[in-house]
């Protein structure tokens, strides 16, 4: 029939720099509902964090790692050294998973609807959920999760505002 419609939609950007500090106490999300924050790692680094459910839910993972056991790891080595990363450095990917009923919220229903909005829907996503200073609140809002009030994290707004489609 020639009309393609879209049933998952995963954006994402790779960054070169070390998330391993990141904990869910720093995530801050303006859905109402969303699963528990669920982490992957050791006591001391972060390996994989995952914030939400379907049909919208983030990703945020140790690359590298993930590498190591991949069948796609020369590929992807490549890409990176294609694209100017340091091989030696940290390498995070920031992934935005997205379902059809979500993106139905969008008025995205074909591919060519994704490729059209997908650097605003990203940014919209960093929007939703947000990586924040807990510095910048008090101890109580911390406390009773009242977080909505702390600053984003500059890397984050970095992210956000130089995400482009290739």
């Amino acid at each position: 029939t020639g009309y393609y419609p879209i049933t998952r939609a995963d954006l994402n950007c790779f960054i070169q720099y070390d998330f391993s500090f990141v904990t869910k106490e720093i995530f801050v999300s303006r859905k109402k509902q969303y699963s528990t924050i669920s982490e992957i790692g050791s006591s001391t680094q972060l390996q994989t964090i995952y914030v939400g459910k379907e049909p919208f839910k983030l990703r945020l993972y140790n690359k590298k790692e993930e590498l190591k056991k991949s069948k796609k790891k020369d590929l992807m080595y490549e890409y990176f050294a294609n694209n100017d990363f340091d091989l030696e450095a940290d390498i995070f990917n920031v992934e935005f998973e997205l379902h059809r009923s979500y993106l139905k919220t969008f008025s995205i229903f074909t591919i060519e609807d994704l490729l059209t909005n997908a650097v605003n829907l990203f940014k919209s996503s960093m929007d939703d959920i947000r990586l924040i200073d807990i510095t910048t609140l008090s101890k109580n809002a911390v406390e009773h999760n009242n977080k909505h009030r702390g600053e984003t994290l500059a890397i984050w707004e970095k992210i956000k505002q130089e995400y482009e489609l290739k």
